[in-house]
């Protein structure tokens, strides 16, 4: 018919609305857990601490003032998400098989898992995920960032970053990427230094707003949750309780030993928690030194909890049992990531992608503080954005070709 000729060149264009019109069927206005209800209490409050991103709340709090609830909130993560579906399916893969299938890179169970979440994992993954996907087009047209554009690319990545502690150590990969993209024909010297100075900048303005915005009775001092609860597990392991006399309210290590697990409320926050936080400067300077000692003194106990931690808590989730365990877990795409982040065949995007969510998995390895597997969403879905890349084969030739002619220095 006439009509359906007229429609054809749009027919992907209108798959790609009806596919997200779907999805926000199914997660519309967004998913709440009680993390996200602490922070939408923040954001109606204006009231700040250490424990949750305040810019998060601060964008939630502006978004409120239009719509109240979680829904305008949603809608930005929705507009990250599909915005890098979009690119990817439209401007890299563009036709054939791979496109289709980048449109419904959502629809995966990996990634549609936490997609309707309002956590600020998400709003990192999809931000990140987004941006890769923008310095992907500019690479492949070989184009650079205008002014603004430059702008608006450090904006979401400031804030993308700016909402998840562990966001700063992999803020560095992108920033490479954008110097790669905007200087391609720089030294690798040159793009160390700019790298450098970006991600400094963007660290050091992200640390700045935080000390401006939460109040010093709010600091909570985060961090030391990481060293008590390491030395809780280094302690479970060697039989011996390693940590300061002054944070233990039970001096038993069965009761130590009863609370530890993937989570590390139970030991420190619970009404019967045999431990707690510290209350002042010395207190932190002993559980630095105690930290310290232990893990000098014992090595192997101290690798065994965070290898423990990793793998059950977060590439082995123990939510699900038997072969859905394995099947539905970071460990069963693991070799595939290694391959496309170690393996010349495969162009840059697609190996740097892969650096960017292994590289997360290895901060969580030290840095991590619970095993909870939205923890390495992000890993998932750097993943998943790069599988259609890595298929792309007409791509990859060509910028094999370019590359051997010199004229295509990233991929």
């Amino acid at each position: 018919m006439p009509q359906l000729a007229l429609l054809k060149p749009y027919l992907r264009h209108i798959y790609f609305f009806a596919l997200v019109g779907i999805y926000f069927s199914i997660f519309y206005p967004g998913l709440m857990s009680d993390d996200s209800h602490y922070i939408y209490r923040m954001a109606k409050t204006g009231h700040y601490n250490e424990g949750h991103p305040p810019l998060m709340a601060i964008v939630w709090g502006l978004l409120d003032k239009a719509v109240s609830g979680p829904s305008l909130m949603f809608c930005l993560n929705m507009a990250l998400l599909w915005g890098a579906v979009y690119l990817l399916s439209f401007h890299l893969t563009q036709r054939g098989i791979n496109s289709w299938l980048a449109l419904h890179l959502p629809y995966l169970p990996w990634v549609g898992l936490y997609a309707g979440w309002i956590w600020k994992d998400i709003i990192f993954t999809f931000g990140y995920g987004f941006l890769s996907m923008i310095l992907c087009c500019k690479a492949k047209n070989r184009q650079s960032f205008s002014f603004g554009g430059a702008v608006y690319f450090f904006l979401v990545l400031f804030y993308a970053t700016a909402v998840k502690y562990q966001a700063q150590f992999i803020a560095p990969f992108l920033c490479y990427w954008f110097c790669t993209v905007q200087w391609p024909n720089s030294k690798n010297l040159s793009y160390f230094w700019k790298t450098a100075i970006l991600s400094l900048s963007l660290v050091m303005s992200n640390s700045w707003i935080n000390h401006m915005l939460i109040p010093q009775t709010e600091r909570n001092h985060f961090w030391q949750y990481v060293k008590i609860y390491d030395l809780a597990g280094i302690s479970v392991r060697c039989g011996k309780i390693l940590l300061p006399d002054s944070l233990i309210r039970v001096p038993d290590l069965k009761a130590i030993e009863k609370k530890y697990a993937l989570l590390w409320e139970p030991l420190i926050r619970s009404t019967d928690a045999p431990l707690k936080a510290t209350s002042n400067d010395h207190e932190r300077k002993e559980l630095v030194k105690a930290w310290w000692n232990a893990v000098g003194t014992h090595p192997l106990c101290y690798l065994a909890h965070r290898t423990s931690l990793i793998f059950h808590g977060l590439l082995l989730p123990y939510q699900v049992s038997n072969f859905k365990r394995v099947l539905f877990s970071p460990l069963f795409y693991l070799p595939f990531q290694l391959w496309f982040m170690f393996s010349r065949r495969f162009i840059f995007p697609v190996r740097h992608l892969n650096k960017m969510g292994l590289g997360l998995i290895a901060v969580l390895f030290f840095f991590s503080l619970a095993g909870t597997p939205r923890y390495i969403y992000f890993s998932t879905y750097c993943f998943f954005l790069s599988v259609p890349l890595a298929l792309s084969q007409r791509w990859f030739s060509q910028c094999k070709h370019n590359l051997l002619e010199k004229k295509y220095p990233i991929c």
